[in-house]
């Protein structure tokens, strides 16, 4: 098994996480399309599968869950600007791969809830 520095873990989680939100902002304001996306989605699986190993995915999946709402909910809003909604779409889009990343690890049972207690 290998040995991981949980400090370099939760260094590269928040790095994945900036990075994430930071390159859904670019892909909204200069880019958009229909590739650019497949990359904000794929930053977002990773950041989500570097919070499994830690012992605060629980807060991450619920965080992300609640994130995925409020972006939901924005986006529909009818009276936003463009550029707001195509910010909150590419938000949206890393996100909620984080959150299924994270979401997949506990129903498969590859995340162990660090109380010890089992799950249904």
């Amino acid at each position: 098994m290998v040995a991981v520095n949980r400090n370099s873990l939760a260094t590269a989680r928040s790095c994945t996480l900036a990075a994430g939100l930071l390159l859904a902002a670019v892909v909204a304001f200069l880019i958009q399309g229909n590739v650019a996306p497949w990359g904000v989605a794929a930053l977002g699986l990773v950041t989500g599968l570097l919070s499994l190993p830690s012992a605060s995915a629980k807060t991450f999946l619920l965080a992300s869950a609640g994130a995925s709402v409020a972006l939901i909910a924005i986006q529909v809003q009818p009276y936003n600007p463009t550029w707001l909604t195509l910010l909150v779409l590419y938000e949206k889009v890393f996100m909620t791969h984080a959150l299924l990343a994270v979401s997949v690890g506990y129903l498969t049972g590859l995340v162990k809830d660090p109380s010890g207690v089992r799950q249904g």
